[in-house]
């Protein structure tokens, strides 16, 4: 018998950690989410972003070079010799400005680009992903791969971003091409043994761990 969606969702939070994220699946989601691991995804990033956009989306400083008179930020004295930019009086310098364009911003909005394009997810729920999509009008679009992911940093100040990057990650690993059209589809991970069995094995240690303190919870790896 299947598991309900929500109760993936419950695994999910334990399994990774956020119990902080349990509200997110509203109690009266089931008509959008219906059998379909895919809706799960993209109900709880249109759940979560829409709660970052109140709180307003992480900002970060990225360095850009700039020309301009004298010298502000970092001097980039090989450039502006290349450039002979000094008889004009002007430098080349590279400039830390704040900006929303950030590799965590990046990677939701990737996540959610590509939930849009899934014909399988809900309408409803795509329609909501394509409107959110205009908090990200200054993100750079990047693909939905390992790459997205490498430059994320996360620290206490955007932990708030924590689980969503795992829902995003999750997206990823669902996602496998169709040997019919090369295009990737969702491949539902409830559908699998071996990642419902390890999600399981990860609930586990991590409810144990948090709801009782009388047994010591450890791993064990065995070969």
């Amino acid at each position: 018998m299947a598991i309900p969606l929500r109760n993936v969702y419950y695994l999910l939070c334990y399994a990774w950690d956020h119990l902080e994220a349990r509200e997110l699946v509203a109690t009266d989601a089931a008509h959008l989410l219906g059998d379909r691991a895919e809706n799960l995804v993209a109900h709880v990033l249109c759940q979560g972003v829409q709660r970052l956009a109140r709180q307003g989306l992480d900002h970060g400083y990225v360095g850009h070079e700039v020309e301009l008179a004298g010298v502000r930020g970092k001097l980039l004295v090989g450039d502006t010799v290349k450039k002979c930019l000094l008889p004009a009086g002007r430098t080349a310098c590279l400039v830390d400005e704040l900006t929303v364009d950030v590799p965590h911003n990046r990677v939701l909005k990737a996540a959610m680009r590509r939930l849009t394009s899934l014909a399988t997810v809900d309408l409803i729920l795509r329609a909501r992903l394509r409107r959110q999509l205009e908090y990200f009008a200054r993100v750079s679009d990047v693909a939905l791969d390992a790459a997205a992911f490498r430059p994320v940093q996360l620290h206490r100040n955007i932990a708030r971003y924590g689980f969503l990057l795992d829902v995003c990650r999750l997206l990823l690993r669902s996602l496998v091409p169709d040997p019919s059209t090369g295009e990737q589809k969702f491949h539902a991970f409830t559908a699998s043994d071996q990642a419902m069995g390890s999600l399981f094995e990860d609930f586990l240690f991590h409810f144990f761990r948090r709801e009782q303190d009388v047994l010591e919870v450890s791993r064990t790896k065995i070969g």
